[in-house]
């Protein structure tokens, strides 16, 4: 990677020119030491030259106080751009928003570009943000900005400080949320936002990994995510945890914090779980089985015996799921049986009997058989 520091207005026009036609330069870093940014953002030919290039696929911006204006340059074009990084730069909550309103208007990759791996891309796939002078208010605003970028994959926010996690949250439970990997290190938040995070984390169905770093890590925000994790208070609480997080670390910057073993080894347990298939329906499975010595079928008996035959799939598709001497599984499957026939006798009796003469019906007429 090569690098210059213009000295004088003129040199930035040529490097805006020489962007405006190069198709070499992948990656775009800009050190705002010493009021470069504000030289770079202040002229034209540099911001066209942004504008016109189609081959930045990562930009890096450190030390700019003027990163709002030259993100500007890549609103609704983009072509190309896979990374954006944001690294002690002093914007202020106006500036901050500024750049929210940049970022919300990026529309990503055209379809017909490629990346070096000759695989078609369609946006922008992580940001990051360290050190980001503004309040919380305004990183919120950043935060909410990222949701119209749906093929966003990576989140990573250092030492900054976040108002709430309402617009995270938001963005997590929303079902077009494609992100992968969330970090947050060093944050200023409480530990009521964490548990309402973990509580979204609960509702995502494609977030893999989570690096969270705060003094707000207690023993409260730990539960929380166990039971984003596997939520065994009832099986349809278990069903619908989360069953897609395969990597969690959750740590406080206070050395004195010491987690619980039983936390502890609740956490680990349902990360081993998800890790343990690849199908998230299997992992439900397994996690049901787990914390449920007895499936209760009443709530089933109000369709009578309609649900019986799924129940029924249901058990044989867990017996794929557990290990080979799991012997459980089998008068698990009966007691269900049972449970509905203790509850309707007679619709048993006279479902039994039907399916019996429409057998019979079905022997006659292909066999020719009569009695």
């Amino acid at each position: 990677m090569a690098s210059w520091a213009p000295q004088s207005g003129a040199d930035v026009t040529r490097l805006g020119k020489a962007l405006a036609r190069g198709k070499g330069v992948r990656r775009l870093k800009i050190d705002g030491t010493d009021g470069l940014d504000r030289m770079l953002a202040s002229d034209a030919e540099f911001l066209e030259g942004l504008r016109r290039n189609t081959s930045v696929r990562m930009l890096e911006l450190g030390n700019c106080t003027f990163s709002a204006e030259i993100m500007k340059a890549f609103e609704g074009r983009v072509d190309g751009l896979s990374v954006i990084i944001l690294d002690r730069c002093d914007l202020g909550d106006d500036g901050g928003r500024a750049l929210a309103d940049s970022l919300g208007k990026i529309e990503g990759w055209s379809r017909s570009f490629k990346n070096y791996r000759g695989e078609r891309c369609v946006g922008v796939k992580q940001i990051r943000f360290r050190r980001m002078g503004m309040t919380g208010d305004a990183l919120d605003a950043l935060v909410l900005s990222m949701r119209k970028l749906e093929d966003l994959e990576e989140i990573a926010i250092v030492d900054c400080n976040i108002a709430n996690t309402i617009a995270l949250s938001n963005m997590l439970e929303d079902p077009k949320c494609n992100l992968r990997k969330l970090s947050l290190q060093n944050i200023s938040i409480t530990g009521n936002s964490l548990i309402l995070l973990a509580d979204a984390i609960a509702k995502n169905v494609r977030l893999e990994h989570m690096y969270l770093v705060s003094d707000s890590c207690d023993d409260r925000v730990l539960a929380a995510f166990s039971m984003a994790l596997c939520d065994a208070s009832s099986p349809n609480a278990t069903f619908l945890s989360n069953h897609s997080m395969r990597y969690f670390v959750c740590s406080s910057s206070n050395e004195e914090t010491i987690w619980p073993d039983n936390l502890e080894r609740m956490l680990q347990r349902g990360l081993e779980l998800n890790r343990s298939a690849n199908d998230t329906r299997d992992i439900a499975i397994k996690k049901i089985l787990l914390h449920h010595e007895r499936l209760d079928m009443t709530s089933c008996f109000e369709w009578e015996l309609k649900l019986l035959p799924h129940v029924i799939a249901w058990f044989e598709q867990a017996g794929k799921c557990v290990e080979n001497n799991d012997n459980s599984l089998s008068p698990r499957k009966l007691d269900a049986i049972y449970q509905f026939t203790r509850a309707m006798p007679l619709t048993t009796v006279a479902k039994a009997e039907c399916w019996e003469t429409q057998w019979e019906m079905a022997k006659r007429k292909r066999f020719g058989v009569t009695w």
